[in-house]
């Protein structure tokens, strides 16, 4: 087992312990219909554990990061993406920004800008 695996492992059960469940979806377009104009999309749905917290003094600018963003300490199987729609006890939030932990080119942890 490698360094970067253990280190995988040591934190899907932190999240997994002490985290909260959450559920991730992205819609994607697939096709453009040139007769109708329209755009077919599809939605995929994933799920990870994260902690939700809230960002210090120093991050917040009130124009990248706002009073009322949430920082969410996520790990999931699938990377999540800019634009994904992220539910946490039923509220919805869109992903603004992903920040990567990574170990020898290993995904470890994700931390989640999220905005209402």
């Amino acid at each position: 087992m490698t360094f970067a695996s253990r280190m995988a492992t040591t934190a899907t059960r932190l999240s997994t312990t002490y985290g909260t469940s959450i559920s991730v979806s992205r819609t994607t377009s697939s096709a453009y219909d040139t007769a109708t104009g329209s755009v077919t999309e599809s939605s995929t749905s994933y799920t990870g554990a994260g902690n939700p917290d809230t960002f210090n003094f120093q991050e917040k600018d009130n124009v990248n990061v706002l009073s009322t963003d949430i920082k969410l300490l996520f790990k999931s199987g699938t990377a999540p993406l800019v634009g994904d729609s992220v539910s946490i006890n039923s509220v919805v939030y869109r992903v603004l920004n992903v920040g990567i932990a990574v170990v020898q080119n290993t995904d470890i942890l994700y931390t989640l800008q999220l905005r209402k």
